[in-house]
């Protein structure tokens, strides 16, 4: 099957806007073009117009001279592209194409991989994909006005750059190089507006396009090649310097009809359009040889290179801030990979900031070798895997895909990043990649201090490394950064794997689970991952913080009121089979009195799920028809699930609201919504006297109710006094808290939900559940908000057995009896909620959660799981009713399981790296 790779034509000064030839640049309506293109063209044969259409690759040198001569003056051909040679040899070769040409010849360039690719005493430049990669516009624009000073030097006319579009089928030889980023691109000629001095309805405005039909196996192949390549969009060809092939193939084309006279003219006299425009109308002077070197090789020259290669460094990743390493009290390893020494200025450079120790893995490395190297690297608690050369071999890349240490890896890459592909799936499992493209001494140097922060680094990827590596993709490393205090690796888990919840949070965000999130995990005491995702709100811009405060919803059970129980029962002022009763004198008359503490915190007195306390402040003949129906009508406009509207007309009962403030109306519920304090005690009674399932498992917020009045009458003062004297305040929380509108702005408070059915507004600042609403904004079922770095502390406390920061909360014994006891009828724990093992579906956790795990979930979006079995502690925390209470998408794509499985996940391969 034929190979074609298409070219772009490209013009550096085209490109920034100051090319000597731009001031000459005709317009779309000049004659003069179309009067020269008519002049030359009217004088050449079939064979020379054929001829226009070729560039042909000649090898610079002596030898070549004669060649040069017969493809310019017997053949006219359209190009040359010099293949190899001096700089010298090649600008003796232009002369010598000048002097005998009587139609101008067109000298490209194709040096994807920098001007040494071509000429081997040329400066040693950024390839193309290297300048990608390069922010800085002004340095790039000196790049550029440098390059076209080289053409000027050098009599080149125009540079040939690969489409990388073209390359999608496997079997197409493809080099995926870009020259450009979208900042600074060089026109595609399949999409400009073509040369000058032509009808925009003519072809010609189409751009050239070449067609490479290098390299092609045997003579004939090569010519069958040519004809087939050229019968398509292609307008000039590039070959070999065997011409005569090309252009017999052609001749015959246009003798038998498949290339018409008509596209013959049109391909032609767009090539001579492109030249005029090119300034091949003038004459070509000769070069000046004399001293070409050193007008080639300036200081100047050779210092705008090094800023070049340094500012396409580019750190491709660097999860959870490994970079910039710090000295460790164990050694750093460098894993050599190359060419044995190619890496010693980096090495060297190393040991200036750090204690390291070398390794060496030779190319075709044997599998005691490797399995020794993995032995001795066990021992390092940071891994640089140093990759030098033009190629990495098949063993090695399957080596280091491979590779699994406890250690994270930092990959320093001094090759090009067309040779990258194969380490794609290492690249993958790595903690950080700084890409140098290149391997210069001065940049191995360079980029051993980026690593340490000593140099900065702020490239972009110019193109697509697999999938995990999209263009675009780039850290910032500044000098002065400080290290990161706590890696996933220094505490058994893998970062890379750890990094992957951001996908799942973004995931969120993208189809609209909630606005904004939160995520903290810690292991072993300390905070390894906290990251915010997406907005405030529809509405509010504003990103997700660290400090803003959430509706931790039913959360609260365990943050606030199971604590506030807990610490009672520490100090011996309840036990566990008491009687609720005893505590709560209007459940001693009633069918209730025989309820006990540990009934409530299983959820196993048979309550219902909830109860409607709110009924009773509206006023029922202000509801036409039911509350709440299927179908939207004039009175059914506000929406509480994807089918169920609520009645948007109702009225408060007379006396129960008030839009302010007074020592009647003294349960603010909402922005200008006070309720009669005297609902409290309503609500009370309907718990006492509601129909329940006696001693049956039901998960019901009324427990937590009760809980709340208990523990407010044993320590005689509100629950939310109580907790922060005890917990909060001696913590150190200051963002944990019910009412949060009494201390914060709504500007540091997640918004909740947008027009509340009971409360007719957006709450923002005030909690969502309706029973804690009609308690004034304070219950044991809902209403403390706080940030997730609170909670983790709360829950961190809890795991620590008691202790926060040196100081002692709740005994051992009583954290250990409540975080570990389970209901025998259900999943519950005392107070806490636990995996259900009998039914991955059915539990609230990670598959691979044990059974230690203890936690709760809320239902306006919110998560806190402690696993002691493998010390970690995780909390997710969004407004995922805002702005659609009915809204799923949270449970239906599992996001809160799946980040737990990923926690997992990245501990569960740390652990088999340790026993590798």
């Amino acid at each position: 099957m034929m190979k074609k790779a298409k070219y772009l034509l490209g013009v550096i000064g085209f490109i920034c806007g100051f090319s000597p030839l731009q001031a000459h640049t005709p317009t779309t309506d000049d004659s003069r073009c179309r009067h020269w293109v008519d002049s030359v063209f009217s004088k050449l044969s079939v064979d020379e117009k054929v001829g226009q259409l070729l560039i042909v690759t000649v090898q610079a040198g002596k030898p070549a001279k004669a060649q040069v001569r017969e493809l310019a003056g017997k053949y006219k051909i359209g190009g040359l592209l010099y293949s190899g040679g001096t700089v010298k040899e090649q600008a003796l070769l232009t002369n010598v194409a000048r002097k005998q040409a009587q139609v101008p010849v067109m000298v490209t360039y194709d040096g994807e991989w920098g001007w040494a690719m071509r000429l081997t005493d040329a400066p040693a430049y950024p390839d193309h994909a290297a300048l990608g990669c390069i922010e800085d516009k002004g340095l790039t624009e000196e790049h550029a006005r440098e390059v076209v000073r080289r053409f000027d030097e050098l009599g080149i006319h125009a540079s040939l750059v690969s489409d990388a579009v073209t390359y999608t089928h496997p079997l197409i030889p493809t080099i995926y190089v870009r020259p450009f980023n979208e900042k600074l691109q060089a026109p595609s000629a399949t999409t400009s507006d073509g040369a000058a001095g032509l009808s925009k309805n003519e072809p010609l405005l189409k751009g050239i396009v070449f067609a490479d039909t290098r390299n092609k196996e045997g003579e004939a192949a090569r010519s069958q090649a040519t004809v087939r390549t050229f019968l398509g969009e292609n307008d000039m060809l590039l070959v070999q310097t065997n011409i005569k092939n090309a252009l017999s193939g052609l001749m015959e084309a246009v003798k038998s009809g498949r290339l018409s006279q008509e596209e013959l003219e049109a391909k032609c006299r767009k090539v001579l359009a492109y030249k005029y425009k090119l300034g091949l109308r003038n004459p070509q002077p000769k070069l000046q040889v004399s001293q070409i070197n050193n007008r080639i090789h300036t200081e100047e020259a050779e210092k705008l290179a090094v800023r070049l290669r340094q500012s396409a460094v580019t750190v491709l990743n660097n999860y959870f801030n490994l970079l910039p390493l710090a000295p460790t009290a164990a050694h750093i390893a460098v894993l050599s990979i190359g060419d044995k020494e190619a890496d010693a200025p980096f090495v060297e450079q190393l040991k200036k900031n750090a204690d390291i120790r070398q390794f060496y893995l030779p190319r075709e490395a044997d599998e005691a070798t490797t399995q020794e190297l993995i032995r001795q690297l066990a021992d390092f608690r940071r891994v640089i895997v140093c990759i030098t050369g033009s190629y990495v071999s098949y063993r090695n890349a399957i080596f280091l895909k491979e590779l699994n240490l406890q250690a994270p890896l930092v990959y320093a890459v001094f090759t090009p990043c067309r040779m990258l592909r194969p380490l794609a799936s290492a690249f993958a499992k790595s903690s950080a990649v700084v890409l140098a493209h290149s391997e210069e001494a001065d940049l191995q140097q360079y980029v051993a201090d980026v690593l340490f922060a000593r140099q900065p680094a702020n490239g972009k990827l110019s193109m697509d490394i697999g999938r995990t590596f999209p263009a675009g993709t780039g850290c910032v490393i500044e000098p002065g950064m400080e290290p990161n205090e706590f890696i996933p690796e220094d505490y058994g888990m893998k970062s890379y794997v750890l990094q992957g919840i951001d996908s799942i949070a973004r995931r969120g965000v993208t189809a609209g689970a909630y606005p904004g999130c939160r995520i903290v995990v810690w292991k072993n005491g300390k905070p390894i991952y906290d990251k915010g995702f997406g907005v405030h709100s529809d509405k509010d811009s504003t990103a997700v913080r660290s400090t803003d405060l959430f509706d931790l919803g039913a959360l609260t059970k365990t943050t606030a009121t199971l604590l506030a129980v807990m610490k009672l029962y520490d100090e011996g002022k309840i036990k566990l089979e008491d009687r609720v009763a005893d505590y709560l004198p209007l459940l001693r008359n009633g069918d209730k009195r025989t309820i006990t503490i540990r009934q409530l915190l299983f959820h196993e007195t048979g309550f219902p799920p909830h109860i409607r306390f709110y009924l009773d402040i509206i006023d029922p003949h202000s509801v036409q028809g039911p509350y709440l129906q299927s179908w939207v009508d004039k009175w059914h406009r506000t929406q509480v699930s994807e089918h169920s509207y609520y009645c948007s007309d109702f009225k408060f009962k007379k006396g129960m609201m008030s839009d302010k403030s007074s020592s009647v109306h003294a349960l603010q519920m909402a922005d200008g919504l006070w309720l009669n304090k005297s609902f409290k005690n309503t609500i009370l009674q309907k718990i006492a006297q509601c129909e329940w399932d006696n001693h049956h498992y039901v998960y019901s917020d009324v427990n937590f109710v009760l809980l709340q009045q208990l523990v407010e009458a044993v320590a005689k003062q509100p629950m939310e006094q109580y907790l922060d004297r005890e917990f909060y305040a001696p913590m150190g929380l200051q963002r944990t808290l019910f009412l949060p509108l009494d201390k914060f702005p709504k500007t540091e408070i997640m918004p909740t939900v947008a027009n509340d059915f009971l409360r007719r507004q957006d709450l923002h600042g005030y909690v969502h559940d309706e029973t804690a609403a009609c308690m004034g904004g304070v219950a044991g079922n809902a209403g403390l908000f706080s940030t997730a770095e609170e909670v983790a502390k709360v829950y961190q406390m809890l795991l620590n057995g008691g202790e926060w920061n040196g100081k002692r909360f709740l005994s051992e014994a009583t954290c250990r009896l409540f975080t570990t006891e389970k209901s025998t009828i259900s999943r519950r724990g005392l107070g806490f909620d636990k995996p259900d093992i009998s039914s991955a579906k059915l539990s609230p956790c990670a598959v691979s959660a044990p059974e230690t795990v203890y936690g709760h979930t809320g239902f306006t979006g919110t998560c806190a799981w402690v696993d002691p079995t493998n010390q970690t502690v995780y909390v997710f925390l969004s407004n995922r009713l805002c702005p659609r209470v009915w809204d799923t998408k949270l449970v239906d794509m599992n996001i809160r399981r799946a980040i737990q499985e990923m926690i997992y996940k990245s501990i569960t391969i740390e652990k088999e790296a340790n026993r590798n």
